[in-house]
């Protein structure tokens, strides 16, 4: 690995355990607020927060209230709302700019059955991506992680940092929340990017481009937590390539499984 650059960005994440309280979105909003706010002297440059699919993308009410906060930080911050379309409701990751202003926003593409039961529909297969003074940001939320092809087309379409709110509450599942860090890990390496995710709970992660931790709460536990990364220019072959290799693997071991005779005894 080449040394990390003397240039690093400082990215806060958080575990907000917003299950405890319910479906009481306004308390998940003031939560989300205090915790952000402890960040504060630590001067984050980024602030992700939980999937907790707040009230519409485009409330002016609610969107007057994220971007002044990201105006106190004069930080960038993503935050999970519901976008409501002609084509469905969806799952969405909306970025901020320290002025207070959307930058864009990537609807959730994994969409879980509870979901679509609950009306959400899956985001387009489009990646958009956005330049930031941090670097290009490209967005995802919670189980689109678990895709590897997601995140390698924001890497492609030019993101260095992905940033995903997450939800990892399956029945306290004891397993889940470590599984849904270590594909965070996977994919940073996969791609040489930088990852942030902030949990409802679960696991909250900043991970570098070489995949080495820099901040990860326990699992289930409300904090907040800085972690340090660096941007970086580097593509990977998987980036630029994708799964060919592993294809063209298993198209010859089953080449040599067809071809296989066994010999005469």
């Amino acid at each position: 690995m080449a040394p990390s650059p003397a240039e690093t960005v400082q990215i806060g994440v958080m575990v907000d355990l917003a299950n405890q309280l319910g479906s009481e979105q306004q308390a998940v909003l003031e939560r989300d607020i205090a915790l952000t706010r402890m960040l504060a002297p630590q001067q984050p440059q980024l602030v992700v927060w939980p999937e907790n699919e707040l009230a519409t993308a485009d409330d002016p009410a609610l969107r007057l209230v994220i971007g002044q906060l990201a105006q106190a930080l004069n930080a960038f911050l993503v935050a999970d709302m519901i976008w409501t379309t002609p084509a469905g409701r969806y799952d969405t990751a909306v970025l901020f700019g320290p002025d207070g202003v959307e930058v864009g926003r990537q609807a959730k593409i994994n969409v879980t059955g509870d979901e679509r039961a609950q009306g959400f529909v899956a985001g387009q297969r489009r990646f958009p991506v956005y330049p930031t003074t941090l670097g290009t940001i490209g967005l995802g939320v919670c189980y689109d992680r678990h895709t590897p092809d997601i995140t390698r087309q924001l890497t492609r379409a030019g993101a260095r940092i992905v940033a995903m709110p997450a939800d990892d509450d399956f029945a306290a599942n004891p397993w889940f929340p470590r599984a849904h860090a270590a594909d965070t890990v996977l994919r940073a390496v996969e791609n040489r990017v930088a990852f942030a995710v902030s949990t409802t709970s679960g696991i909250a992660l900043v991970v570098d481009p070489y995949g080495r931790i820099t901040a990860e709460s326990g699992v289930n536990q409300t904090t907040v937590l800085i972690g340090e990364t660096f941007v970086s220019a580097e593509y990977t072959l998987y980036t630029l390539a994708g799964d060919w290799f592993e294809w063209l693997s298993v198209s010859i071991a089953g080449i040599l499984i067809l071809a296989w005779r066994p010999r005469p005894s």
